[in-house]
C-alpha cells in the first residue's frame, strides 16, 4: 500500500516538475505535521492518514484515506480522500475532493470541491467564488464571490451569505433557510 502511495506521488510530480522545486516529500502509513513546526516550502504528503496541524509557507498537496488540515497554509491546499476536514486558514485556494468534506475558517481565493457530503461550516469565510459538485451541499459561511453547484441536494443555512450569483444544478429545489442572504 505505501509503494501504491509513494509511486502515486511521483507521478503526479512528475506531471507537474515546476511544482518540485523547493519541496517537502512526506510518506507512510501516517503522517502528521505537529502543531508548532513549519514548513517553509510546499508540502506533498500522503498516507492512510493526514494531520497538518502546523503551518506551511508554501502549497499543500496532499492524498490519504482521513486528511485533517487545521494549520495555517500560505499557498493553495489540494487535497484528496475519504474523509477531509479542513479547519485551517488557506490564504490561497482551496481544491479538495472525497466522501465527506467539512471546511471551516478562510480560504483567501476560490473554493472548488466535489464529493459526497460536503458541509461549508459557519465562520467559513470564501474570498473569491466557490464551485461545488456532490450528493448532499451544506453551505452555511461566506462566499464573497459566485456560488455554483451540482448536487443531489443544496441547502443554505441560516449563516449563509452569498455576495455573488447563486447558480445550482439539482433535481429538487434548492433549499435557504431563514437568514440566507443571496445578492
Amino acid at each position: 500500500r505505501n509503494k501504491k502511495i509513494y509511486f502515486a506521488v511521483i507521478a503526479v510530480l512528475a506531471l507537474a516538475p515546476s511544482l518540485v522545486l523547493g519541496a517537502t516529500f512526506r510518506t507512510g502509513q501516517n503522517y502528521y505535521l505537529d502543531s508548532g513546526a513549519t514548513i517553509n516550502d510546499n508540502l506533498y504528503a500522503a498516507g492512510g492518514m493526514v494531520g497538518i496541524l502546523g503551518t506551511v509557507n508554501g502549497d499543500v498537496i496532499t492524498a490519504g484515506g482521513s486528511i485533517s488540515i487545521s494549520g495555517n497554509v500560505a499557498g493553495d491546499v489540494t487535497a484528496a480522500g475519504g474523509n477531509l476536514n479542513i479547519t485551517s486558514n488557506v490564504a490561497g485556494d482551496l481544491r479538495v475532493a472525497g466522501g465527506n468534506i467539512f471546511v471551516s475558517n478562510s480560504v483567501g481565493g476560490d473554493l472548488l470541491v466535489a464529493g459526497g457530503q460536503i458541509s461549508v461550516l459557519p465562520g467559513t469565510s470564501v474570498g473569491k467564488d466557490a464551485s461545488i459538485a456532490g450528493g448532499v451541499v451544506y453551505i452555511d459561511g461566506t462566499i464573497n464571490g459566485n456560488l455554483s453547484v451540482a448536487a443531489e441536494e443544496i441547502k443554505l443555512g441560516p449563516s449563509a451569505v452569498i455576495s455573488g450569483d447563486f447558480d445550482y444544478y439539482s433535481k429538487k429545489q434548492a433549499t435557504l433557510e431563514n437568514g440566507a442572504s443571496v445578492s
